[in-house]
């Protein structure tokens, strides 16, 4: 007759006693507000046999008081979880002749280092001597074939201390003491063939599980699997093709990408620091493991070649605030009140000059704005802020040229992909009145972005460092017309950009040993089509708008390739982002006089993408700035 169960148990008492036991400690977890003793007839490790065990699943357990246990069974980790639960105790823990066993449905988490297990202000001298501890391996039937969710089961088996060292240590934690199982894998556990062992092992537990007439289909997957795998371990570990033949159980086709990173994975299993990866990687459910860190590093790669592209979302913020920057500026210049009057009176301007050539007496000018902004794409909200300083001169009647320097600090993200960079812009513009009527804008820029990069995977944090570098090209023509006095214009205007983006070869940290990325370059070019309108209110004060739509005809650039590092062999090659994207974008932009030659001004930009979206991920950029200028 097996132990009587409880689950999720919360007592106030002096002391709570359990003997003969099964206590689970699920989502609701248990706590005891008082001393807790647990007993055993004798120590099993299975409840359909009459003994004590406590199984920490779902949440912690806490015993507000002293832990007493002989003969029990402690069990830790649950497949279903996020993450590991353990025991807190407040006083102190006695433990003797008892088992602690650490699940795991990875020998990554089995051979973790310091697993904790109970923390408490102190143990018994001999609670590492006076107690063993062992691993136990479970997988999933979903691991091994491809079944829905509602019909996936779990087993598990025990590895012996052939296969697994596992020892207890206590350990200091704070100000409190803390109980620890390592683990270690012995040299048999290393050996491919007894990782196809254990798979199948685990095969047999699992076909057990589907007997029912339904789950026939399943319960057949699962036989062949193992039949297949049966024969390649009789084969012997001296069969030349033993790699080739596990991974051809995953129906991969000889030759596929996806068939030759995971063969070349496996074959640096034995050369990962990470030793539980390592032997992750070696056995049959390694495939699996291997495909998905595949698919991981192809969405890195995607969300790469988009970031890293020419029109990249620093890039457009950056743009946007300066498009307000320089709008200003150009906005200022043309005010018909400013000297207006005055220079009626000399009489040298034919009737057909526009107001925006009468000019300010002051030539020169220095201006400045800080600004902040927003790079969201597909919900993931990155934020930028930054400052710029520039100045113009105005050198005839006809031609206004100017110089920039940007500093904006990026965060940009893209599902687990995030991007950090420093961001150093310089640039020239300049406004040419061509004709009467007719103005013509130029402006040139080049970029240095160090970046930091990281992107949670399967397997972890992976981190690289790099130096992009970025070059643009803009130039766009219009006319003027002018309404409501010579108080309103509005100048419709056509324009075409160029776009150049380098990011260098760079290595990427990770448990897989890294990998080595290749350089890449993008090239695009773009075709605008937008208006300007200009209102003034007076000397001192003024209001633009500009709405504009931007095509891209060119996208081309490199594909993301990543090699692993250890031996440099392939692992992943995503095809560069070609999409021909379209956006929208409006800048609005104010100004107020203070004195003669001081003024402040602000303005808002927002772009959002229309169409050619990638992976159908929405893309917007906003952008709001406050600045000053000081004409002399």
């Amino acid at each position: 007759m097996g132990s009587s169960s409880i689950a999720n148990l919360y007592v106030n008492a002096k002391e709570t006693i359990l003997k003969d036991m099964n206590l689970y400690v699920n989502q609701s977890g248990s706590v005891i507000n008082g001393d807790l003793s647990l007993s055993g007839t004798s120590l099993v490790d299975n409840d359909a046999l009459k003994g004590s065990r406590v199984s920490v699943y779902g949440n912690d357990l806490i015993v507000n008081g002293n832990l007493n246990a002989n003969n029990t069974f402690f069990e830790f980790g649950n497949p279903y979880a996020t993450q590991n639960y353990s025991i807190k105790v407040a006083k102190n823990v006695n433990i003797t002749n008892s088992k602690f066993s650490v699940n795991g449905t990875s020998f990554k988490d089995l051979l973790t280092k310091d697993a904790l297990l109970i923390q408490a202000q102190g143990f018994n001298k001999d609670i590492s001597t006076s107690n063993t501890a062992e691993a136990s391996y479970g997988k999933f039937a979903s691991d091994y074939i491809n079944i829905d969710k509602s019909q996936d089961t779990f087993q598990s088996i025990v590895l012996d201390d052939t296969l697994v060292d596992y020892n207890l240590k206590e350990v200091n934690c704070g100000s409190s003491k803390c109980l620890v199982a390592n683990g270690k894998a012995t040299d048999t556990l290393k050996d491919t063939l007894t990782q196809l062992k254990i798979d199948s092992a685990m095969l047999g537990k699992l076909i057990g599980e589907f007997s029912n007439p339904e789950d026939q289909e399943i319960k057949a997957q699962l036989e062949e699997q193992k039949t297949k795998l049966d024969e390649i371990i009789q084969k012997g570990e001296n069969n030349p093709n033993l790699d080739k033949e596990v991974v051809k159980l995953y129906g991969l086709k000889e030759g596929s990408a996806d068939y030759q990173a995971v063969l070349n994975l496996r074959g640096i299993a034995d050369r990962l620091a990470d030793q539980g990866l390592g032997l992750d990687l070696k056995s049959l459910s390694g495939v699996k493991l291997a495909l998905n860190i595949k698919k991981d590093t192809d969405n890195t790669g995607k969300a790469i070649t988009n970031l890293n592209s020419a029109s990249n979302a620093t890039n457009t913020t950056i743009s946007v605030s300066n498009d307000v920057s320089i709008g200003q500026r150009i906005a200022m210049l043309n005010n018909p009140y400013g000297n207006y009057a005055s220079r009626l009176s000399k009489l040298r301007f034919a009737s057909t000059d526009m107001a925006g050539n009468y000019l300010d007496d002051y030539k020169n000018s220095i201006w400045a704005n800080a600004f902040g902004g927003a790079n969201i794409i597909d919900g993931d909200s990155g934020a930028i802020y930054g400052a710029t300083i520039g100045g113009d001169r105005q050198i005839n009647d006809s031609v206004l040229l100017g110089t920039y320097f940007t500093y904006a600090s990026s965060k940009i993200k893209d599902n687990s992909l995030e991007q950090d960079s420093d961001n150093f812009q310089l640039g020239l513009y300049s406004t040419i009145n061509i004709a009467p009527k007719w103005e013509l804008g130029l402006r040139a820029y080049a970029q240095l972005s160090p970046t930091d990069q990281s992107n949670i995977t399967t397997q972890g944090l992976a981190t690289s460092d790099f130096t992009s570098k970025f070059f643009g090209l803009s130039a766009n023509v219009g006319r003027v017309f002018d309404f409501s006095d010579n108080t309103l214009f509005i100048k419709p205007f056509a324009g075409v950009n160029y776009y150049l983006s380098y990011t260098p070869s760079y290595t990427e940290n990770n448990n897989i040993g890294g990998f080595n990325v290749d350089s890449m370059t993008n090239n695009s070019v773009s075709l605008e089509l937008g208006a300007e309108l200009r209102k003034y209110m007076s000397e001192s004060s003024y209001l633009f708008i500009t709405p504009k739509i931007e095509q891209f005809i060119i996208n081309s650039g490199d594909d993301y390739v990543a090699n692993l590092s250890i031996g440099n062999a392939f692992f992943s090659n995503v095809k560069a982002n070609d999409k021909k994207k379209t956006y929208g974008q409006i800048i609005v932009g104010g100004n107020v006089d203070i004195n003669e030659k001081f003024s402040l001004n602000a303005g808002i930009g927002a772009k959002q993408i229309l169409a050619g979206k990638v992976d159908s991920k929405n893309e917007t950029y906003v952008s709001g700035q406050v600045g000053f200028k000081y004409r002399f």
